[in-house]
């Protein structure tokens, strides 16, 4: 997917990766002020970028609530195209069910993308020990 970014859409990708806001699962609060700062960027052109990348389908981003969902920052980030480690599953589910509970947007996209290959469902988040 990156083949096919400008730079500036790589440099907020990569941004985005490397944020100190980021979370495994790539659903996490990003105000696109920050990203202006960080990147150098001006904000209404990172607005344009954020929708460039929104039609790459390499993030949502909800401008209401400054939420972004990296949509495979949890292939990256968790797994890397592997089975999940137990430790790693509990991990992932109580970050979910965190954001479930917050009314983070996202969630349930990001089950139906991921869930099915992570043994993952929306009716069996809750806090693991």
């Amino acid at each position: 997917m990156f083949l096919k970014m400008t730079s500036d859409e790589k440099l907020v990708a990569i941004h985005l990766r490397t944020s100190p806001h980021f979370q495994m699962v790539g659903i996490f609060y990003q105000p696109l002020a920050l990203v202006a700062k960080h990147t150098g960027l001006e904000h209404d052109f990172v607005e344009t970028v954020v929708a460039e990348l929104e039609n790459l389908d390499y993030l949502a981003y909800d401008h209401d609530l400054e939420v972004v969902w990296v949509k495979d920052m949890a292939t990256s980030q968790v797994n890397g195209q592997r089975a999940l480690s137990e430790s790693q599953r509990k991990g992932v589910m109580n970050e979910l069910t965190r954001l479930y509970e917050d009314n983070f947007p996202f969630v349930e996209e990001w089950i139906d993308l991921h869930g099915a290959k992570l043994g993952i469902e929306l009716d069996n988040l809750y806090y693991v020990q």
